[in-house]
């Protein structure tokens, strides 16, 4: 940390919150989370078979992310934010890229008291990945698995 009259300026994002309430408030969020746990091989398979639903062999004007994490609820999975909640965004800038985003089973939500929002306990071993690449068409060729 590096002090600037009042000014504070932080190295890095856990320095920035490094106070005591701060990781007491992180243990009992982790305390009420369920345990961690590993997604099953046919379970994977099943989600991976959803992302092909969407994707499919055709281009898009914009990566269908928001399908995507509609598809998998379907098959009772979320896709999360870094905090643990529901996945909130866009992915898909520039002319290529990939994104991996981190999957939770939907049962694994605990509501926080504090803040009112559903937080996700997401699996050890699975997350999406997602990669696209835009075409000389202007189209995107997106490609996606559970991995």
């Amino acid at each position: 940390m590096k002090k600037d009259g009042y000014k504070q300026t932080f190295d890095t994002f856990e320095e920035a919150f490094d106070t005591d309430a701060h990781r007491q408030r992180m243990q009992d969020i982790n305390a009420m989370l369920p345990k961690a746990q590993s997604m099953k091989s046919s379970a994977r398979a099943t989600a991976s078979k959803a992302v092909q639903r969407i994707l499919g062999a055709t281009y898009f004007d914009h990566v269908p992310i928001n399908d995507i994490a509609n598809s998998l609820k379907r098959e009772g999975i979320v896709l999360l934010q870094e905090d643990g909640t529901e996945w909130s965004g866009f992915v898909g800038a520039g002319k290529s890229g990939s994104a991996t985003i981190d999957i939770a089973p939907v049962e694994s939500g605990v509501i926080d008291d504090l803040s009112g929002a559903t937080l996700y306990r997401p699996y050890k071993n699975a997350m999406l990945v997602v990669a696209w690449h835009r075409m000389e068409s202007g189209r995107l060729e997106v490609t996606g698995y559970i991995s």
